[in-house]
């Protein structure tokens, strides 16, 4: 997979319009060109997308559509062809834009530069991890060392030591409380035995006469 530095990827401005990512993911099966113009055609037939040059605007500086390139390429992501060709072309640095509707536009990086694209993030949670994380930073020896050199840092080192975190009972430790033991129960009192007076208190069975 090559770096893709020429690229800047337009927001879909639509639910229905297509991902960007999506279009430059779509692979090139063969083709094998040598001028600029017939690669674009190429690449454009290809995968199904649209793709164009600001000739006019590039006419003033050289390129054309017989602009010579050198291109045999296969199985290979358009991101990635699109990337090879136009890295063929040093003077002026080309670049290339995917619009909303998938439609992918070659021009230079100083027309690209004037019409930059401008997005929008909520960043509402890394403020808040930012804010927690400040709240308990205790630098090193070393980072207090390196922040006493800039006056931002030395504002940091002079801000009041974070307070101990409050220590909090885990919901399976053992009750802080003694359970209370009744007082001991009494002895069992040996039962008494059913019998007349004159009957024996032994287990064993009576003997019979032979």
């Amino acid at each position: 997979m090559l770096l893709r530095p020429f690229v800047v990827r337009a927001v879909a401005a639509r639910p229905d319009a297509p991902n960007p990512g999506a279009v430059l993911d779509r692979i090139v099966p063969e083709i094998h060109v040598t001028e600029l113009g017939a690669a674009l055609d190429a690449m454009a037939a290809a995968t199904g997308t649209p793709i164009t040059a600001d000739w006019a605007a590039l006419a003033p500086d050289g390129v054309t559509r017989q602009t010579p390139v050198e291109l045999h390429l296969k199985q290979v992501e358009l991101g990635d062809a699109m990337e090879v060709t136009l890295a063929q072309v040093p003077t002026p640095p080309l670049a290339y834009e995917v619009n909303p509707a998938g439609r992918i536009t070659v021009m230079t990086r100083a027309a690209m530069a004037k019409n930059p694209v401008v997005r929008t993030y909520d960043v509402q949670d890394l403020l808040d991890r930012a804010d927690a994380f400040s709240k308990n930073f205790r630098p090193t020896a070393e980072e207090a060392q390196y922040l006493s050199k800039t006056p931002e840092g030395r504002k940091i080192l002079a801000a009041p030591p974070p307070s101990p975190p409050t220590s909090r009972s885990s919901p399976c430790s053992r009750p802080s409380w003694t359970p209370t033991v009744g007082p001991p129960r009494p002895a069992r009192a040996p039962p008494r035995s059913t019998a007349g007076p004159g009957a024996s208190s032994s287990s064993s069975p009576p003997k019979t006469s032979g």
